[in-house]
């Protein structure tokens, strides 16, 4: 997608939802400002398309990563994996005011640590649940170990042969995943479809507890 197709494109998304006058009102921009987006190649700010967003209900993240990709640094951002991820996922947590603490395995070991129920999703099995010990030494991640469908834009614990670890999961180019981690220090991995058996999901990562 080039600059003058991401115009076409959000002019389709805006003209379902309202007109070009009506969203330079929203906008405070010029009417020909807003059609130089759209007719002549020119490519919007992150401020247009947020409230392109907030007007039409239009992923942000998609106008985003699309905006990215028609500009001059296109291939540099796919190269690097730059995308953003928007998908989410929502758990019902205890709302109870009895604080009760249950024991929770520990990932690689025989030790438990006790948890306060009401940090713990209320729409899950407890059985199903364990903590993974982040590189702070203080920091663990809630896994739901019955879950290990991977899914883009979620996090998962996962092992591919350096032992468990916390990735971000995105979805690359013919059926390659790519495992992100939290620290910059750590480049992303990108693997292959034909080695994606090779990843050991141990499962999803619900939510982080902060021992102090």
């Amino acid at each position: 997608m080039d600059s003058n197709e991401f115009g076409e494109f959000i002019k389709a998304i805006r003209d379902k939802i309202l007109s070009r006058p009506a969203m330079a009102e929203k906008t405070g921009l010029h009417v020909n400002t807003i059609k130089g987006y759209e007719q002549d190649g020119r490519l919007p700010d992150v401020d247009y398309l947020a409230q392109l967003a907030i007007e039409t209900g239009y992923s942000f993240a998609d106008l985003l990563n699309k905006r990215l990709l028609a500009g001059k640094l296109g291939k540099v951002a796919e190269d690097q994996h730059l995308m953003v991820m928007e998908k989410r996922e929502c758990y019902k947590f205890s709302v109870s005011t009895v604080s009760t603490t249950f024991k929770l395995p520990l990932l690689g070991s025989d030790s438990y640590l006790l948890v306060d129920n009401r940090l713990l999703p209320a729409d899950i099995e407890l059985k199903q649940l364990a903590l993974h010990k982040e590189d702070d030494p203080l920091q663990y991640v809630v896994v739901n170990c019955s879950d290990k469908n991977i899914q883009d834009g979620l996090t998962f614990v996962v092992d591919y042969g350096i032992g468990p670890v916390t990735r971000a999961i995105q979805f690359g180019i013919a059926g390659a995943v790519i495992l992100v981690s939290d620290s910059k220090k750590i480049p992303p991995l990108t693997v292959q479809e034909a080695q994606r058996d090779q990843i050991n999901v141990v499962g999803k990562v619900i939510c982080r507890i902060t021992y102090s």
